[in-house]
């Protein structure tokens, strides 16, 4: 008599490509972010050859990204 459970193997067979379809799934993500990052990323580097000791985004420049301004802002919008 073994000691392991025999429906364990069905676990496996049925997790492994599911997380396939998972890995799948988030390179499909990140192929469709990549444009986005590259552009902001591209800024970035435009801003440290140009000497800005401390790069800033600008959301001005990517009007189309719909950018919250209160985020980069360091203050608690909800605050009066």
């Amino acid at each position: 008599m073994s000691g392991h459970a025999p429906d364990a193997t069905a676990v496996f067979f049925f997790s492994d490509p599911l997380m396939g379809v998972l890995a799948v799934v988030n390179l499909l993500a990140l192929m469709m972010l990549f444009p986005t990052a590259k552009r902001i990323l591209d800024d970035f580097k435009e801003q440290i050859r140009a000497g800005v000791d401390r790069p800033v985004l600008n959301p001005d420049k990517f009007a189309d990204l719909d950018i919250d301004r209160t985020a980069w802002t360091g203050k608690d919008p909800e605050a009066t």
